[in-house]
């Protein structure tokens, strides 16, 4: 009774929806865009949710990319985390979808955050971005299509330059299979600040979790968790490498993975 009147509930909200602000748990206001899709249903459902152990590694006064930010679910909440001090870069390439999460910031004053409508890759110039109506969160960079819309690429190493970084304590990377050549386009950036890295695994193929594995080990980073709203379980390289263990099966997860101490 409660998943039938839960999806009524959807429903008339698709339907009737206008777009506009929705005051969540927390306290925040999240800008919700029009048409309703998955995302959006999320915020209004369920408010801002970055995993506790993440935000860990989000010190007040410090700097985190949320790569990937989509309506601010990891935005809002690192944001508060880093305080009026610290900053959060917001990469999102969808422009609908940046214009929402720009009003959000702007609404809750967070200036400490700000949005850049670039897309993530191992190159500079334009790509192009193929979205799902029904979820933005889907949207990824696509070769050879013409029915999407032309985004400008950045490396994560040219990003941090452009803004004038001097620190870096998180990165978290969610670009639906992309994550290879965004971790390709960050190598300078990652040997230079070391930070926590949250990166999603699940759409991308074995050869590139073999690739991502092998990158993050030249770096000198170790694959330590996958981390859940209700906690964290244990994991290594070569369980991701493998997709075996907790990195099993093929639903997404974020995978938490640290720089060694030197």
């Amino acid at each position: 009774m409660r998943r039938r009147r839960r999806a009524a509930l959807l429903a008339a909200f698709a339907r009737d929806w206008p777009g506009g602000y929705v005051l969540c748990d927390g306290g925040e206001l999240a800008f919700v865009p029009t048409p309703l899709d998955a995302r959006g249903e999320r915020l209004l459902f369920y408010g801002f949710a970055a995993p506790r152990p993440a935000l860990a590694f989000a010190p007040a006064g410090g700097v985190a990319i949320d790569i990937g930010a989509n309506l601010g679910e990891w935005s809002v909440p690192l944001a508060g985390a880093v305080g009026p001090t610290g900053r959060v870069l917001c990469i999102e390439p969808n422009p609908p979808i940046a214009a929402a999460l720009a009003a959000t910031l702007r609404i809750n004053n967070l200036c400490q955050a700000e949005v850049s409508p670039v897309a993530l890759s191992d190159r500079d110039g334009i790509g192009t971005l193929a979205t799902e109506p029904r979820d933005s969160g889907l949207s990824s960079l696509s070769e050879g299509r013409s029915d999407g819309t032309v985004v400008p690429l950045r490396r994560l190493d040219t990003v941090a330059a452009e803004h004038g970084l001097d620190r870096l304590d998180l990165v978290k990377i969610d670009v639906e299979g992309h994550e290879r050549q965004v971790l390709h386009g960050a190598a300078e950036t990652l040997r230079r600040f070391r930070p926590a890295l949250v990166f999603e695994s699940g759409h991308e193929s074995l050869e590139d979790r073999r690739a991502i594995a092998g990158l993050l080990e030249e770096l000198g980073y170790d694959v330590v968790a996958v981390l859940h709203d209700y906690g964290a379980l244990a994991c290594d390289i070569a369980d991701y490498a493998a997709a075996r263990a907790a990195c099993a099966g093929e639903e997404a997860r974020n995978l938490l993975a640290l720089a060694r101490r030197r």
